[in-house]
């Protein structure tokens, strides 16, 4: 099983991000034959002004803007699958990070999991069951869920 989704949280990050990573990752998901969609908030301006390839990839608009949480919930609206999580503001990860939660991602009971993480690396893998459980919280709620059960694969 392979995740496609990818949800790249811009909301309050544009002007924190380096000026071509957006570009620079857009162009990276799409050779991965990635789904990508930016989840957009009070800023989204800012972002599809910064970004040459905002024409190769689906925007989302978070109505909500009720904290860290809140974009995630919006871009998970689109997938009943396995879901990666990037932030704008953190650095890309590399080819051989995304290759570790694929690998994870094929070898698990998915049920018994909601979420695949590594130390130090910007990135979350929502299994299937844990994008279904997210999606039962209100836009307030906080982030990361201290209840949900993350498998964090070696460095």
């Amino acid at each position: 099983m392979l995740a496609h989704t990818v949800l790249i949280i811009t909301s309050h990050l544009a002007g924190q991000a380096a000026p071509d990573a957006l570009d620079r990752a857009i162009r990276q998901l799409a050779w991965m034959k990635k789904t990508i969609y930016l989840v957009l908030g009070p800023d989204g301006d800012d972002v599809m002004r910064m970004c040459s390839q905002i024409d190769s990839v689906e925007m989302l608009f978070d109505p909500n803007d009720a904290g860290p949480f809140s974009p995630i919930l919006a871009g998970l609206h689109v997938t009943e699958a396995a879901a990666y999580v990037w932030h704008l503001d953190q650095r890309f990860p590399s080819n051989e990070e995304w290759q570790r939660f694929e690998t994870a991602l094929r070898t698990l009971d998915d049920s018994s999991v909601d979420a695949i993480a590594a130390e130090g690396v910007p990135l979350t893998l929502l299994t299937k069951s844990g994008v279904r459980k997210l999606k039962e919280r209100p836009a307030d709620s906080a982030w990361p869920m201290s209840d949900l059960k993350v498998q964090t694969i070696a460095r």
